[in-house]
């Protein structure tokens, strides 16, 4: 069996979106009847590319095509239509040059799925979509933010694409996805067979982590003058992206230090925002206390986690995308044994899932203002530990990734001998 990935996402690029599509080949390269796993990653503006295929090992190669267009003419690719006519070029030519047995596309963004679409309809390959999460909500809440013509133009253009995006899914002979909210909204616009496959964590993988794990030689690698008798929390996110709101326990961690509780906040991530942090930083003087680490890869970011006592989460108000977002670092807060104090709003997937677990303390934006008080309680109250350690215990195949993957795989298979004899 041949397989066609299309994404926007691979790694070496950093975030969930990479690391899941990476495990899910790399998972399936170990089956026999996989001849070969072609992935097309393609982002215009990535500064990883190369027009050459990558061999990564016998059954996988990745294909990262370079830009027809400059970078600049892609901005907001997600409803681009220069993005995805670029998208088409590159992809109906590299079908008919690999002719695949079953694509995989991913979405957001949406290229990849409506192609996919496409490609069934001009060469009658089947094809499964994985969707992680609601772009087509979080298109609109950024619309909001552009006077009254740019706002008009980016729903049209929203629109547009969510309708072929839907017509994707409508005919898409599998679909994946990360979580039973999502689930339930996809099913409102497909009969098609849609398989959980979640944002977790790789258990293997973590497990080794663990085994080698010094807590001592960890802080002193990445640098961080820690007092021993201080809490730590942390959080880890894409500082690049505007819902994601870490500064906002900046207050807190002064708060409580200026009353003699040590407490210190370890930042692990990278983006535009971080410029803004690093000056809430030094108007709080918490310099002593809170440590921008930047962008670590996948294990150090595991190894930084373990050296913590608590980790922070917080997603913007009224964002549409929190309703179903459940990212891989929830699971790897919980992996790693750390109470969560989140800050969203009261209907999004996290704070559902800390409430419903009993395993931190989920806050509406109202009480942002009284931060150090909630994490004082979390701090103090020894019950969340014991209830994040049995969520992990008694969850752990919803939480280990590749039983997901592996249930894809099966599916995909049986596809596979369906339409093929």
């Amino acid at each position: 069996m041949k397989i066609l990935v299309l994404t926007s996402h691979y790694q070496p690029d950093l975030g969930a979106a990479s690391v899941r599509m990476f495990e899910l080949a790399n998972r399936f390269s170990f089956h026999e009847n996989i001849q070969n796993i072609m992935v097309m990653v393609y982002n215009p503006q990535s500064k990883v590319d190369n027009s050459l295929i990558e061999k990564v090992n016998k059954k996988i190669d990745i294909f990262r095509p370079k830009n027809i267009f400059p970078t600049q003419f892609h901005i907001l690719q997600i409803i681009n239509p220069l993005t995805f006519f670029e998208w088409a070029v590159l992809c109906f030519k590299e079908i008919k040059k690999y002719n695949p047995d079953i694509i995989i596309s991913t979405a957001p963004t949406p290229h990849p799925a409506i192609l996919a679409y496409l490609c069934n309809i001009f060469f009658n390959i089947q094809y499964c979509v994985d969707v992680r999460d609601n772009w087509s909500g979080t298109v609109n809440d950024f619309a909001e933010e552009f006077d009254f013509f740019k706002c008009n133009v980016i729903k049209i253009f929203n629109v547009v694409f969510r309708y072929f995006f839907h017509k994707s899914l409508k005919n898409a002979s599998l679909i994946s996805t990360v979580n039973e909210s999502l689930k339930e909204e996809i099913s409102k616009n497909s009969d098609s067979e849609i398989l959980i496959v979640p944002n977790g964590i790789n258990v293997s993988e973590f497990n080794s982590i663990k085994s080698t794990f010094v807590k001592k030689n960890v802080l002193n690698k990445n640098k961080l003058q820690i007092k021993e008798d201080s809490k730590i929390i942390s959080y880890v996110g894409d500082l690049g992206a505007p819902y994601h709101k870490p500064e906002i326990l900046l207050r807190a961690i002064k708060n409580l230090n200026d009353r003699n509780i040590p407490v210190s906040y370890i930042i692990i991530g990278d983006g535009k925002s971080i410029d803004t942090i690093s000056k809430l930083v030094k108007e709080y003087e918490v310099g002593e206390y809170v440590f921008l680490v930047g962008k670590k890869d996948h294990k150090q970011v595991i190894e930084l986690l373990l050296c913590s006592d608590f980790a922070f989460y917080a997603f913007q108000h009224g964002a549409i995308q929190a309703q179903h977002a459940i990212g891989v670092k929830i699971f790897e807060y919980i992996a790693c044994g750390l109470p969560i104090l989140s800050v969203a709003d009261p209907n999004s997937a996290v704070s559902k899932f800390i409430r419903n677990n009993k395993i931190g303390l989920d806050i509406d934006w109202s009480n942002v203002g009284i931060l150090d008080k909630f994490l004082l309680n979390l701090m103090n109250n020894f019950e969340y530990k014991q209830n994040i350690l049995d969520c992990y215990n008694s969850n752990i195949d919803l939480f280990d990734r590749n039983v997901g993957i592996d249930s894809l795989f099966s599916s995909i298979q049986k596809l596979h001998y369906q339409f093929s004899g």
